[in-house]
C-alpha cells in the first residue's frame, strides 16, 4: 500500500493539526494539507496561517500544501466535497494506491492505525469505515458512548466522491465514496477515530464556519451552545449534558495548542 493522507483545514481547528499528524506520520507516504483563506461561509482568515503550515512542512510533518478557494456558485456542502476531492487527486498524482481524507481534529492511536493498514492491505478492501469516539470540551473528557454514525477510513484511489451517494455506513455526506466493491467497517476493538469535536481554542469560530451551521439556528443560539460546552463539568452534570469519562491527554492536544499559540504570537 502506498498511502496519501490529506487534511482538510481552515483556521478554526488549526491548533489540532500538529498533534493529529504526529500520531500517524510514520505510516502515510504523503501527508498533504488543503486549506482555505476564506471559509465556505465567506468568513476570512484572521491571520496568514499559511506560515504555520509552511513551518509544519519545514519540520517534516507535511509534504504538500494547496489552497482551495470556495465557489460562490456551490453550496457549503458541495464546496466541502470539492475540497476533499483534492486529496484523491494528490493520491493519484503521487502514484499512491490508497488515500484518506482527515480533519485536523481527528486522531488515531498509532498502533491501531498500523494494524488497520495491514489488514486492509491483506484483505484487499476497496473502502473502509470506523467508529467515532467524541471528546467534549476538553481532551480529558471522553464521551462514554460511541457515535451512531461512522467516518470513512482508507479507500483505494479508484473510489470517488459523489455528493449524496449512498455509502455502506451512515457517514457525513461530503465524505462517502463510490466505485467500491468490497467494503469493511472496522470493529471498535480494531480502530476508532478519536474526534475532538468541541475541543477548540475558539469554539464559536468552529460553529460559524461549520458545514452544519444551517442546523444551529441564530447567533444567540450558537453563543449559548458555546457557553454551555465551555463550562462543562463532568462532576456537575446539567440536563442534556453528555456523560464523560476523565482520561489523560494521550494525544498531547494541549501541547499542540500551546505550540500553535506561541507560533501565531511570534508570526502574526
Amino acid at each position: 500500500m502506498k498511502l496519501a493522507v490529506c487534511y482538510n483545514v481552515f483556521e478554526d481547528s488549526l491548533e489540532h493539526l500538529k498533534a493529529s499528524i504526529e500520531q500517524i506520520r510514520a505510516f502515510p507516504n504523503i501527508v498533504a494539507v488543503v486549506y482555505q483563506k476564506v471559509s465556505n461561509h465567506g468568513n476570512k482568515q484572521t491571520w496568514e496561517y499559511e506560515k504555520y503550515l509552511e513551518h509544519l512542512k519545514s519540520i517534516g510533518l507535511i509534504d504538500d500544501i494547496l489552497c482551495y478557494t470556495p465557489s460562490n456558485s456551490l453550496s457549503v456542502h458541495r464546496n466541502e466535497m470539492e475540497k476533499r476531492k483534492i486529496g484523491r487527486d494528490i493520491a493519484l498524482l503521487t502514484n499512491c494506491t490508497h488515500w484518506l481524507s482527515m480533519d485536523s481534529d481527528e486522531y488515531y492511536y498509532p498502533e491501531e492505525f498500523k494494524k488497520a493498514i495491514r489488514k486492509m492491505d491483506k484483505k484487499g478492501y476497496d473502502a473502509t469505515a470506523c467508529c467515532i469516539q467524541d471528546y467534549h470540551s476538553s481532551p480529558n473528557y471522553v464521551v462514554n458512548d460511541l457515535q451512531t454514525y461512522y467516518v470513512p477510513f482508507i479507500s483505494k484511489v479508484k473510489c470517488q466522491y459523489n455528493f449524496g451517494a449512498s455509502y455502506f455506513k451512515y457517514v457525513d455526506p461530503t465524505r462517502g465514496v463510490t466505485n467500491y466493491n468490497e467494503a469493511y467497517c472496522f470493529r471498535p476493538d480494531e480502530i476508532i477515530m478519536h474526534h475532538m469535536t468541541t475541543v477548540r481554542l475558539d469554539l464559536k469560530s468552529k460553529y460559524l464556519n461549520s458545514s452544519a451551521r444551517v442546523n444551529m439556528g441564530s447567533l444567540d443560539n450558537i453563543q449559548s451552545m458555546v457557553d454551555r460546552i465551555t463550562t462543562y463539568d463532568p462532576y456537575d452534570l446539567r440536563k442534556d449534558d453528555p456523560i464523560c469519562g476523565v482520561v489523560d491527554d494521550y494525544f498531547k492536544v494541549k501541547d499542540s495548542f500551546d505550540y500553535y499559540v506561541d507560533f501565531k504570537r511570534n508570526n502574526s
